[in-house]
């Protein structure tokens, strides 16, 4: 089996998070974008719970996904025995 056809699988499951955690962080942003205005009736700590989910939920968001993806290729790396030694 040539270098170049054990690697296919493994670039296709590193392809299928990336894509997986982009959906994950747009479909985020375009939900808090699109309801941002009726959040704003709610309050939490006294600030408009629109801006909370705008400015803090998709940073929080988006460091759980950074840690989610770590895990993922973690796993996928162990899967396919392409373990880089540091």
């Amino acid at each position: 089996m040539s270098e170049n056809s054990k690697r296919g699988p493994y670039w296709l499951g590193t392809r299928f998070i990336l894509t997986t955690i982009s959906t994950i962080y747009l479909g985020g942003l375009i939900l808090a974008i699109n309801f941002f205005e009726p959040l704003n009736n709610f309050s939490l700590f006294g600030f408009p719970l629109g801006y909370l989910i705008l400015s803090k939920g998709l940073v929080i968001l988006a460091a759980l996904l950074c840690f989610w993806y770590v895990d993922r290729q973690d796993n996928l790396d162990h899967r396919h025995r392409m373990i880089e030694e540091i």
